[in-house]
């Protein structure tokens, strides 16, 4: 029976995983969609109580307002995105060729020779076409956007009859307040998430931007929204957001002491910022366990790719709240945990 059982769920999370990886296109705007929600939803309730000249501002003017400045901020990010990718892409050949001479300089500093090698780096490696791959790609998420526009506007519609659906369906089964408590969980653990890690995120895009425009490095608005972006996936997203502009820093830059002086500032803000501010802003109310979140990135990125990865920690809070509810899965949402406790025990000190 056991072994039956074993065989049932094994068949069943191979299906599962193979809906997920056909219908991708299909599950990643509507996941999106559902996490910008969430973060509107919850920075316009920290702003409910918000007064001015002693009259208390009401909900749909704050959500109306916060709806519309994050639609601002994704045009401005969109069209600086679209603007320097292309940018990059023109200045692509000069990089290439700067390429080029370092490497020829430390090879006559080595001793070595490397012509052949150079030649067969450049038959399969061309800067230019990378740089053209990485832009399309990038734009073609871009427009994608779009979609996730139109989900996010619907599911605010939607949320004003919630409360009338949600009273239908009590009445329907007793089970319903079973689901309805996992849901709540669910949303308050991922919308404090989201508010907090936002908000780290771009406290230190803000400061890596401001070390990038001070020492006037190319391209600085596209090197801080991939910070901001980056800094989601956890564990190498930081790294990642180093790395990227340091490369072009070491290309247009000759001086090696103030190459190290950049990327050594940047080093600093994304230590500061991950291992000090951020365990201070967020606490350990997520009590995920580390080795956890890196099968979860593995995981996510297998399946859905770059945007898996941004999604891990949401989707690996939403997994174990709702394995934490079914007896079964029980040991599962432990080994997820940091130190043994459920996170749902966590969730009424978690305010949204």
């Amino acid at each position: 029976m056991n072994i039956e059982k074993f065989t049932i769920g094994l068949f069943a999370c191979l299906g599962i995983v193979a809906v997920l990886m056909l219908a991708k296109s299909l599950f990643v705007p509507i996941v999106l969609a559902f996490l910008i929600w969430m973060l509107i939803d919850s920075v316009a309730s920290k702003l409910k109580g918000l007064k001015i000249l002693e009259r208390k501002i009401p909900k749909w003017l704050i959500s109306t307002s916060v709806i519309i400045i994050f639609s601002i901020l994704m045009l401005f990010i969109y069209q600086v995105i679209v603007t320097q990718t292309e940018n990059l892409i023109s200045a692509a050949p000069f990089y290439q060729e700067k390429t080029e001479k370092i490497v020829h300089h430390l090879a006559q500093l080595s001793g070595l020779k490397v012509d052949n090698l150079l030649t067969q780096l450049y038959e399969n490696l061309n800067l230019t076409d990378l740089l053209t791959f990485i832009a399309d790609s990038t734009q073609s998420f871009l427009s994608s956007i779009f979609l996730v526009v139109i989900y996010v506007g619907f599911m605010f519609v939607e949320q004003s009859n919630a409360s009338v659906k949600v009273k239908a369906l009590e009445q329907l089964s007793d089970r319903f307040s079973v689901i309805q408590s996992v849901f709540k969980n669910t949303i308050a653990m991922i919308k404090r998430y989201i508010r907090l890690k936002s908000f780290v995120s771009a406290l230190t895009s803000l400061l890596c931007y401001f070390v990038l425009i001070l020492f006037q490095v190319d391209f600085a608005e596209l090197w801080a929204i991939s910070t901001f972006l980056l800094n989601f996936i956890p564990n190498i997203g930081s790294a990642l957001a180093v790395i990227f502009p340091s490369i072009i820093i070491s290309l247009q830059f000759d001086s090696l002491p103030y190459i190290m002086v950049i990327i050594g500032s940047l080093l600093v803000i994304q230590f500061i910022m991950g291992n000090v501010v951020e365990p201070a802003v967020m606490g350990k109310s997520l009590n995920l366990s580390a080795f956890m979140i890196l099968i979860s990135l593995s995981f996510w990125g297998f399946i859905w790719g770059l945007i898996g990865m941004f999604l891990a920690i949401p989707l690996m809070v939403a997994t174990a709240i709702v394995f934490s509810h079914i007896e079964g899965t029980k040991w599962v949402a432990i080994l997820m945990s940091a130190d043994g406790q459920l996170l749902t025990e966590r969730v009424n000190n978690v305010s949204q």
